[in-house]
């Protein structure tokens, strides 16, 4: 009864239900245990992101930020697997874009000289 079966349902149904509420039950467990632990891992960044920007002062390193998105706990689709390669590859030809103007803007303030 421990399990969720009724008094009547232990007593008077098939054995394998009694394995099935089991199973059911363990599954239960195993689900709660982990939202717990993910819980705590949010708690651990949080309380680590906080304590490590106490002695902030904007010299001797950046601020930690907290997670900008929830711990992805299921596999991605290759559909979205696509997208975030997409979007890093975005990222990479903006920033060498950057690095392009940057180079090109030393190279002509230095008046052509290396």
């Amino acid at each position: 009864m421990a399990y969720g079966m009724t008094y009547d349902e232990f007593w008077n149904c098939n054995p394998e239900r009694y394995i099935a509420y089991r199973k059911a039950h363990k599954l239960d467990i195993k689900r709660r245990n982990e939202e717990m632990w993910l819980q705590g891992l949010y708690n651990f960044t949080a309380f680590s992101t906080a304590l490590s920007n106490i002695h902030f002062d904007g010299k001797s390193h950046k601020p930690n930020k907290y997670l900008e998105k929830p711990i992805e706990i299921f596999e991605k689709t290759e559909e979205e697997k696509k997208i975030e390669a997409e979007k890093a590859k975005q990222k990479v030809i903006a920033q060498l874009n950057q690095f392009k103007e940057q180079w090109e803007k030393r190279k002509k303030n230095n008046g052509g000289t290396s």
